[in-house]
């Protein structure tokens, strides 16, 4: 009888991650920091309101 070696346990494939992203309109969109209110310009960028 000759000894195998020792078959490595099988990989547990781990689940793909969710994307956990917050889809909301660019128009709508206004982020709060604090007392400081910015909303979201067309173009992208923040301006204090």
């Amino acid at each position: 009888m000759s000894e195998a070696p020792a078959d490595p346990p099988p990989e547990i494939p781990t689940p793909p991650q969710e994307a956990h992203e917050l889809t909301v309109d660019v128009d709508e969109a206004t982020a709060y920091d604090g007392a400081i209110v910015y909303k979201r310009k067309p173009d992208g960028s923040l301006e204090l309101t």
